[in-house]
């Protein structure tokens, strides 16, 4: 998917940001 692609691109802080999100909301389950 291009979009996905360029908006990392273009926003690569926010895609860290989201990443790190998840990763808590990952964590907290256990």
């Amino acid at each position: 998917q291009p979009y996905i692609q360029s908006l990392i691109v273009s926003n690569p802080i926010v895609v860290i940001i989201i990443s790190l999100m998840v990763l808590q909301k990952l964590l907290n389950r256990t």
